[in-house]
């Protein structure tokens, strides 16, 4: 499979994404789904309803709470251990182990991934989607005697915020997937400068003032009115096995194609052999990578409960 690389075959990879998740009735649902949670779930008055009472008694959101609840109930932690025991090194290989485990829960604490977990099973229940990315913060600078820049942090992404190359594998999948895009908006001063040092066309980067084709799907979360904001995706694919990446906008380059892995001068280049992206579902769709929420066959009843109390308080 080709992988586009140039600003218009990725942005033109983000306009199908925008029909099939249309097609699929994605775009309507999840903002419904969002709705539904948080207690907005009668439509807007008319001249004919506008006396209507409007009771909501949010089975939905009850639904979420008790869920999240129980899965989260249990602390997790990861843990190293051997697999086999050399019998004369047992002391030194447990210490190994240990030190791995050590690792493992300084950086769980660091980026704190508690905090992400609840969100993706949150977005699991909620719109059937839990979805973490990952990535290197090198704005962050750290530490006291030795000085260090850079540190990894973690994410919720919207599911109207991903892009998978096939939507057709399961979401467990994700490693197998041709290629994944990132869709972020981000200051546009800040995208051009990053052009001009890594990357090409930085005089064409100009904020978003065309409509957005995703503009009718409306979420939760609050989106920004900072006029000068330009939209960015994020591309990763694999060449080899190895994970590479690029970074563009309709119009030009923010970040040329480079491996993931870092390059350090004089060291021996890593490779980074796996996508820095989690997809968790608890319900599944037959052929499709996004999953079902737990709340959608309790809609029609919520929508019921409201209307016939709504009925009885009109009546009286």
């Amino acid at each position: 499979m080709k992988i586009a690389k140039d600003p218009g075959g990725i942005y033109q990879e983000y306009l199908n994404d925008i029909d099939y998740k249309t097609a699929m009735g994605f775009v309507s649902k999840w903002p419904e789904l969002t709705n539904f949670i948080e207690g907005k779930q009668w439509p807007a008055p008319t001249e004919e309803t506008k006396y209507l009472p409007r009771p909501v008694i949010n089975v939905c959101d009850q639904t979420v709470e008790n869920k999240r609840s129980n899965i989260l109930s249990q602390q997790l932690k990861m843990q190293f251990r051997l697999r086999e025991l050399p019998e004369d090194e047992n002391d030194a290989m447990n210490d190994v182990a240990q030190d791995f485990s050590d690792m493992a829960e300084n950086t769980w604490y660091n980026v704190d991934q508690d905090t992400l977990t609840e969100e993706m099973v949150n977005d699991a229940i909620s719109i059937g989607n839990g979805i973490l990315f990952y990535y290197f913060d090198n704005d962050y600078v750290g530490g006291t005697k030795k000085k260090y820049k850079g540190k990894i942090e973690g994410e919720s992404i919207d599911p109207m915020d991903i892009v998978y190359g096939n939507n057709r594998l399961k979401p467990y999948q994700v490693q197998k997937q041709p290629f994944i895009i990132i869709v972020r908006s981000r200051d546009a001063d800040e995208v051009r400068k990053q052009a001009k040092k890594n990357g090409e066309g930085w005089e064409l980067i100009e904020p978003d003032t065309n409509a957005d084709p995703d503009e009718k799907y409306t979420s939760a979360k609050v989106e920004s009115k900072n006029s000068n904001e330009v939209k960015t995706f994020t591309k990763f694919w694999k060449e080899n096995g190895e994970v590479y990446w690029c970074e563009v906008t309709r119009t030009s380059t923010a970040q040329k194609p480079r491996p993931l892995a870092p390059q350090i001068e004089g060291k021996p280049n890593e490779k980074f052999m796996l996508y820095p992206i989690v997809h968790t579902v608890l319900k599944r769709k037959r052929k499709c990578v996004y999953g079902r929420s737990l709340i959608e066959d309790i809609i029609p009843n919520q929508k019921a409960l409201n209307w016939g109390m709504g009925m009885q308080l009109l009546s009286v």
